[in-house]
């Protein structure tokens, strides 16, 4: 009887996931006053909020980088609409995003983190090219010549993958493991 009893005390309460996705802190785009103005209204007009991870009270998961050419600086967004979030990557100046890429639901991205709870914990951020060249190094990867940033897109604690435009496509490459 001590036994069950003890074996019930250890155990974790169980994750309610509704509630975790419901909870994950999404910031309208004006929150990011770095963003030039033309994106933040797009970003308005298309109903875009910015989720964030469960552990960093620093607004992120928009970056500005080298994303289409180590020539002007672009900038990358996670923007969730009705639960499902895509990186909108806008070129240096443009109103509008060039690509929309990697588009998964949200709770896909949520993972246990304390007892009984969840957290979001998708992340993006710009990669610089001697990154992904150390990368392609590690995992044995023939890569294309790397002449500009790339955009991690991380599950914390989990995994990433790397978005390099090559041109004429995004190719995905590995990450962190």
């Amino acid at each position: 009887m001590i036994l069950l009893l003890l074996l019930a005390l250890n155990q974790e309460p169980p994750i309610d996931w509704q509630r975790a996705e419901h909870e994950i802190v999404r910031l309208v785009p004006s929150a990011f006053t770095s963003l030039p103005h033309a994106i933040t209204g797009e970003l308005e007009r298309r109903g875009c909020t910015i989720p964030q991870t469960w552990d960093d009270q620093r607004p992120h998961n928009v970056e500005r980088g080298h994303f289409l050419s180590s020539k002007a600086t672009d900038w990358i967004v996670l923007c969730s609409t009705k639960g499902k979030s895509s990186i909108l990557v806008f070129r240096s100046g443009a109103q509008k995003p060039i690509a929309r890429i990697q588009e998964c639901g949200d709770a896909v991205y949520l993972q246990g983190t304390l007892p009984g709870r969840a957290g979001f914990s998708r992340r993006i951020r710009a990669i610089y090219p001697e990154d992904i060249r150390g990368y392609c190094k590690l995992w044995q990867h023939d890569c294309p010549a790397i002449t500009h940033d790339g955009i991690e897109d991380i599950f914390e604690d989990k995994a990433s993958s790397i978005l390099y435009f090559s041109g004429t496509k995004w190719l995905t490459l590995p990450g962190a493991d």
